[in-house]
C-alpha cells in the first residue's frame, strides 16, 4: 500500500507546475512531502491532494525561514504540517476562556526549589492524544487529577477523559467543541460525587457519545478544587508544593502549531484571550514544562517548554488545581 501511495503521488507530481518564488526546487518539496506523508501515515483523496501539498510547501518555507534566525523556539514539519493555521485552529481550539481567580499560594511557608519536575517523581501519566476533537479541557482536568491522586494516594491510575466529554454538558462543556477545567470539576462534584472512572472502563473515542457513567470501576475521587490568583509565582509555588496545575493558553499561533523543540517564546500569541487547556507538570528557571494532549509525536515527546516570567500566551490567566485527600 505504501509503495502504491508513493507511485500515485509521483504521477500527480508530474502534472504540477514549478513555482518560481519558493525556497526549494519542486523535486525537493516532492521528496520531502512523500517522506513526511509516509512517516505520518497520511493518505489523501485526489481532490484534497493538491491543497495539502501547497499548504505543506508554505509551512516548509515558513519553518526554514524561521529556523534560520536561530531562535530558541524551533519549528518543524510535525504531523500538522499539511494544515493551514486556520484549519488547525478550527480543529483543535475553542473560543475565549473566561478568567477566574481566587486563591494565592504563598511561598513563605515553603522552600521552593528553582527547578521541579513531577515526571521524575513518577506522578505524571504518559502523554495522550485528543485527536480531531477540541477536548483539551478534559485532558488537562484529568491529567491534574491523575497526578494529584498519585501524590496523595500513591497510585498513578489513568482516568477517563471521555466521561467528561460525554457527560459534562449540563455544566457548560460542549463535548468535542470545547469546555473548561472548572466546568469539568463542577460537573464531577454535582453529578458524580467527585468520582472519576478509570480510562480502561470508559475509554477515549475522540467524539461525543451518550453519557455512560456508572458508579463502578472508579479510579479516583475529587474532593475539592481551587482557582489560583493569576500570577506565575503562585503557579510555581502550587506546582512545587501541591502538584501539576491546569492552565489555559492561546495556542492559535502557527508557532504553536508547528512547535518542534526548544523554549517556546511567541510574540504573536495573546496573553488575554485563551483557547486551549494544558497541564504544567514542572519548571526550570527559564521555562514551564507543559504537558499537551496532541500525542507524543508533538513537540518534545508531547511536551512544550514555555518561556516563564511574561504570562506567555496567557498561561497565568486560569490556573486551577484539584484537591484529592
Amino acid at each position: 500500500m505504501k509503495y502504491y501511495f508513493i507511485g500515485f503521488i509521483l504521477l500527480i507530481f508530474l502534472n504540477q507546475n514549478v513555482f518560481c518564488n519558493k525556497l526549494f526546487t519542486e523535486i525537493i518539496y516532492q521528496n520531502k512531502f512523500i517522506s513526511w506523508a509516509n512517516e505520518n501515515n497520511k493518505f489523501y483523496e485526489t481532490l484534497d491532494f493538491k491543497k495539502r501539498y501547497e499548504i505543506f510547501k508554505y509551512n516548509m518555507d515558513f519553518i526554514y525561514s524561521w529556523n534560520k534566525g536561530n531562535s530558541q523556539t524551533i519549528l518543524g514539519l510535525n504531523k500538522y504540517a499539511d494544515l493551514s493555521n486556520e484549519e488547525y485552529k478550527s480543529l483543535f481550539l475553542g473560543s475565549n476562556i473566561k478568567t477566574q481567580n481566587y486563591i494565592r499560594i504563598n511561598s513563605s511557608r515553603y522552600d521552593i526549589p528553582t527547578t521541579f519536575d513531577w515526571r521524575l517523581k513518577g506522578a505524571v501519566t504518559p502523554v495522550k492524544n485528543q485527536g480531531f476533537c477540541n477536548s483539551g479541557y478534559a485532558f488537562s482536568a484529568i491529567g491534574s487529577l491523575e497526578s494529584s491522586n498519585k501524590i496523595e494516594n500513591g497510585q498513578l491510575i489513568r482516568l477517563s477523559e471521555q466521561n467528561l466529554i460525554d457527560c459534562s454538558g449540563s455544566e457548560g462543556n460542549r463535548g468535542c467543541d470545547g469546555g473548561t477545567v472548572v466546568n469539568s470539576f463542577n460537573y464531577l462534584f454535582k453529578h458524580q460525587n467527585g468520582k472519576i472512572p478509570k480510562e480502561s472502563s470508559y475509554p477515549y473515542e475522540a467524539q461525543k457519545s451518550k453519557c455512560r457513567f456508572k458508579d463502578q470501576f472508579i479510579g479516583a475521587t475529587l474532593n475539592n478544587f481551587a482557582n489560583l490568583i493569576s500570577d506565575e509565582s503562585t503557579i510555581q509555588n502550587a506546582v512545587a508544593t501541591k502538584g501539576p496545575v491546569s492552565v489555559a493558553i492561546d495556542a492559535s499561533s502557527i508557532f504553536f502549531q508547528l512547535y518542534f523543540g526548544g523554549v517556546y517564546d511567541d510574540l504573536f500569541c495573546s496573553n488575554i484571550y485563551t483557547n486551549h487547556f494544558v497541564l504544567i507538570v514542572g519548571y526550570t528557571e527559564n521555562y514551564w514544562i507543559v504537558k499537551n494532549s496532541y500525542g507524543e509525536d508533538y513537540g518534545i515527546d508531547g511536551y512544550i517548554y514555555m518561556k516563564k516570567g511574561k504570562n506567555l500566551c496567557g498561561i497565568a490567566n486560569n490556573p486551577t488545581i484539584p484537591i484529592i485527600i
